[in-house]
Order: C-alpha cells, then sequence, then structure tokens
C-alpha cells in the first residue's frame, strides 16, 4: 500500500511568495501520477516535499498511511530518478545498482540476484561491467532507473528523467517506462513541464501554476473539459486559440460579438450563458476547430490573411490574422493543403467546439456534464 496524500501542503522561501500553495492531493495505490506545468510552477518543489528533501512550512505528508511530514528521505522507502543521471563516475554500472542495497545490508546473493532481474528487464544486462562514461544517454538514464528500482520501494519519484534525450528516444523511453510501471506496478509520481509526456504516460495529470494546482484529471478529461483557461491553454498541441467576445441576444438566442463579427451561439449553451447576456468573456476553441475553404459551411464565412505555415508531414499548422487588429489564430488542415504566405483566406468556427470562460476568473463557464453531452453529440 504505497497511498500519497498531501493535505494543504505549503511551501515559503520569503514571506512575500509560495513556491506551493495550499495543495490537497490523493495519488492512489499503483498509480502512475504525472505532475506537468511550465518552468517555475513549483512541481520540483512539491516532489521534494514528498521526497523529504524539504520541509513544509505548512500542512502534512502521509505515504501508505503512515505520517512522513517531518521523516528524513532514508526512512520514507521512496526511489528518486533524477533529469542528470546522478549515477557515481567511478562506479562500475553493477556498483551504482548495488549501492543503495549495500547501504541496507542486503546479502550480496539477493543484491546480485535484483541487479541481474532488473538489469535484464531494461536491457542493460551486458553493460554492468562498464563505467557511466562508456555509456549512451539513454543507457545511462536505464542504469538510473534501474538503481532505483533494484529497491523495490512504496514510491517512484521521477524529477524530469527523459528531458536530456533526445526527441526519438524520448518517445521510445516515454514506451519503455509505462510497460515498465505495468510489470512493477509501484506508486509513481513524475515531473515534467513537457504536455506530450503527461498525456501519454499519466493514469491521471495534475497541473500546476504558479504554486497552485489547477486541475487534477485524466488526460483525456484534462483535455475535453479544461476548469480553467489555463489549462485550456496549456494542454493541446497547437494550443487553443482563445479571443474575446461579448453576449448578446438574438431573437429566441444568443449570439457572440467579436469586434465587427457576430456569430450565433448554439442553443445548448443558452442556459449557462444567460447569465452573462452584455457582457464579455473569453472563447476559446481548438485549431481543429477553425475550418478553412472546402470545409466552410455556407454560412458565417470570414476573412484572414495567412501569417505562417508550418507543415509537419501527415498535418499541417496555419497561424491566420484575422480583423483589422490581426488576431491570431491557429487551424490544423491535411498535409495536402495548398496555401500562401500573406495570402487571403475565407474560414469558418465550428461553433459546437467553443469553449468559454469567465473573463475576471478565467473558470469555464458551461457545465462540465452539458460540454460531455456536446461532445458525444458530434
Amino acid at each position: 500500500m504505497a497511498k500519497v496524500i498531501l493535505e494543504g501542503v505549503s511551501k515559503s522561501y520569503t514571506k512575500s511568495a509560495a513556491a506551493v500553495q495550499d495543495i490537497h492531493l490523493e495519488i492512489k495505490d499503483r498509480e502512475f501520477m504525472v505532475l506537468v506545468g511550465p518552468s517555475g510552477c513549483g512541481k520540483t518543489t512539491l516532489l521534494r516535499l514528498i521526497a523529504g528533501l524539504e520541509e513544509p512550512s505548512l500542512g502534512k505528508i502521509f505515504i501508505g498511511g503512515r505520517e512522513v511530514t517531518h521523516l528524513s528521505p532514508r526512512d520514507r522507502d521512496i526511489a528518486m530518478v533524477f533529469q542528470n543521471y546522478a549515477l557515481y563516475p567511478h562506479l562500475t554500472i553493477f556498483e551504482n545498482m548495488a549501492f543503495g542495497l549495500k547501504l541496507r545490508k542486503i546479502p550480496s546473493v539477493e543484491i546480485k540476484k535484483r541487479v541481474q532481474e532488473v538489469s535484464s528487464m531494461l536491457g542493460i544486462e551486458m553493460l554492468l561491467n562498464r563505467k557511466p562514461r562508456e555509456l549512451s544517454g539513454g543507457q545511462r538514464q536505464r542504469a538510473a532507473m534501474g538503481r532505483a528500482i533494484v529497491r523495490e520501494p512504496k514510491l517512484f519519484l521521477m524529477d524530469e528523467p527523459l528531458s536530456n534525450l533526445d526527441a526519438q528516444f524520448r518517445v521510445q523511453m516515454r514506451a519503455e517506462l509505462r510497460k515498465l510501471h505495468e510489470r512493477i506496478g509501484a506508486t509513481t509520481l513524475y515531473v515534467t513541464h513537457d504536455q506530450t509526456e503527461a498525456m501519454t504516460l499519466g493514469h491521471r495529470i495534475a497541473l500546476m501554476n504558479n504554486g497552485v494546482l489547477q486541475q487534477v484529471d485524466t488526460p483525456l478529461n484534462l483535455y475535453h473539459y479544461p476548469d480553467n483557461l489555463f489549462a485550456a491553454g496549456f494542454i493541446g498541441t497547437p494550443a487553443m486559440n482563445f479571443f474575446d467576445g461579448k453576449i448578446k441576444l438574438k431573437g429566441s438566442g444568443l449570439s457572440l460579438s467579436v469586434k465587427d463579427f457576430e456569430i450565433a451561439i448554439p442553443l445548448e449553451n443558452r442556459s449557462d450563458l444567460l447569465p452573462y447576456l452584455d457582457k464579455e468573456v473569453v472563447v476559446g476553441i481548438r485549431p481543429n476547430g477553425v475550418l478553412l475553404e472546402s470545409d466552410l459551411p455556407q454560412t458565417e464565412r470570414f476573412k484572414a490573411v495567412v501569417e505562417m505555415i508550418e507543415p509537419l508531414g501527415s498535418e499541417t499548422y496555419v497561424y491566420l490574422k484575422w480583423g483589422n487588429e490581426g488576431q491570431l489564430l491557429t487551424s490544423v488542415l491535411s498535409s495536402s493543403a495548398s496555401l500562401s504566405f500573406n495570402g487571403e483566406v475565407s474560414f469558418s468556427f465550428n461553433k459546437g467546439d467553443f469553449y468559454f470562460f469567465d473573463k475576471e476568473t478565467g473558470q469555464r463557464l458551461i457545465d462540465r456534464e452539458a460540454v460531455k453531452k456536446k461532445i458525444k453529440l458530434l
């Protein structure tokens, strides 16, 4: 049993700013939880608090039903994997992997057995007699993971372990990490700033910004049902488009007034948006909801100028300037799309893909269950 519970955990280094603020989080036994957010959001600080490398200013930390708030790292039964591998350069890979077990006075026969089993699992059994300098970056990362795994801890803490690897090898290591977790089944907290890693690795994702948890959810829920502007803008590639608009009454329905344009709002959103009548809101739409040329409906077409084109093989990102103020929009097209820089194009919105947010608080306006129903109908 290695459930992790954080109750009101905060950490301040100065009186004026908190690195982590009032965190309430439960990581389930055997869960792979990913902690994601931009640089400086507090995710590594939170990891260090759980590891015992820092003490919280406020709050309590529990691991496996036992409070560990003030316990030293060695008494928490955890293992960490760092971004920079942290292997001892003068020791062989076998000695690196066995080091922690020797400190715990595990019998040498048991140490050898564990190291051989784990190195075989990671595909580095032929490298055990080499020094770290003789290994590639990916092999060193596997050795660092192996050193953590042989300890058989209750909890794995991983601090951006793949960030030093090239793009192709990161993809391979992500798949290996998922397989490894399924095989071992240990509770894992994984820190990254890479949303692709978060979406592909985590059973759930805890999204942070400015030391505050923004949303804790499954990857697909986080993508489809973001709770606020930050979650909507951070998750998804390319990022969600945002623009301001005013809610207006139009006959029995509502419309969205954007600069000199007016866009009808789907009827199913009426009850949620009526309280915002004649008020400005923030509208979000994913790039695949910005339709160009042949995909356009017959009504509500707009003109824009192509600012930039990024062909990526199977698809193309198109960046548009819309209206007199040059509102920027991103659209995703098939790779066969034929467009030119600074050329004028027609576009429209798939209005079923609109998200609405309060301009002051940044919170989503439409009820989550209503959004779920909308997505099922599409």
